[in-house]
């Protein structure tokens, strides 16, 4: 299967070397990330056994309004990219890390609708409104990295027949639940 992980930003390989760990050697897995995320020591071993997917790595963290403005463009030009490489390359499941605006669920929905999404949690609490809890209708799975967080939120927030879309998994090295394996390999 062709897989691809997504990481807008240059953290969390804590939770992106376990997947791509447990999605070799049987799966295609590209890593779509900015450069510096490459560079990391944890995820450098890895090098020869994914397809990199390069963002732009320039930052915005200025609070004027050019820099807003850019900001909100690269990220739009990111989803861009992501696209194109998905398309070009047949893409069958995507893997979202750390989404934490409503405008990236507006951009998944618009550039990815036709293909299987999972979202990895790494905050809970920024989905206990409705309204965020209605954008993670978007995705097959949203997994929680911690079974307390995930079980909190279930009895919490979800209702009964929405809780199929969640579970969780435990990001260390070769330690990712079997319901991920159902994700992958649906039989």
């Amino acid at each position: 299967m062709k897989i691809v992980l997504v990481q807008f930003y240059s953290y969390h390989e804590e939770v992106l070397a376990p997947q791509i760990d447990f999605l070799l050697p049987d799966n295609d897995v590209f890593v779509a990330a900015p450069s510096d995320l490459f560079r990391n020591d944890y995820l450098a071993h890895f090098d020869s056994r994914i397809k990199k997917i390069v963002f732009n790595d320039r930052r915005y963290d200025r609070k004027n309004v050019f820099h807003i403005l850019c900001r909100f463009f690269s990220i739009i030009l990111k989803y861009i990219q992501l696209n194109y490489w998905i398309k070009k390359h047949r893409i069958e499941l995507i893997v979202f890390n750390t989404l934490t605006k409503s405008f990236h669920f507006s951009l998944i929905a618009l550039f990815f609708r036709n293909i299987d999404k999972v979202h990895i949690i790494h905050n809970g609490h920024l989905y206990t409104q409705p309204k965020m809890i209605k954008y993670l209708s978007c995705f097959k799975k949203n997994l929680f990295i911690s079974y307390d967080v995930y079980r909190y939120y279930l009895d919490n927030h979800v209702k009964e027949n929405d809780k199929s879309r969640f579970d969780w998994f435990l990001p260390m090295a070769m330690v990712i639940i079997p319901l991920v394996s159902a994700i992958v390999y649906p039989k």
